[in-house]
């Protein structure tokens, strides 16, 4: 699947990600898409910070957690990325294995 970037994520990329390039923003949306952590992946405090952006900016969409930021998905298009405050950037989220088996633990 495509990854489309809006403009104002790709503004927001080279503002916070300091990207430059368009394959660099392109090759960041897509493993962000793919490889990131979403909601259920993360740790309880990153979740209530994950679900105070949803909540507050109405985002209708994905969000997802890579390389310290928070990736805004509406299907497969990137909306923003959102920086997340140091004292959350201090625990790295591990793949949960209940989640990727999908079994109850």
């Amino acid at each position: 699947m495509k990854i489309i970037v809006t403009n104002h994520a790709r503004q927001r990329m080279k503002e916070r990600l300091e990207l430059d390039s368009d394959f660099e923003i392109e090759k960041s949306a897509r493993k962000a898409f793919y490889k990131g952590f979403g909601y259920r992946e993360v740790g309880r405090q990153l979740q209530k910070y994950m679900w105070k952006r949803y909540v507050q900016h109405n985002y209708k969409g994905d969000i997802k957690l890579y390389k310290n930021h928070l990736y805004v998905f509406k299907y497969n298009v990137l909306v923003t990325v959102i920086d997340i405050p140091s004292f959350i950037k201090s625990t790295e989220p591990k793949r949960n294995p209940c989640i990727l088996e999908m079994k109850k633990c």
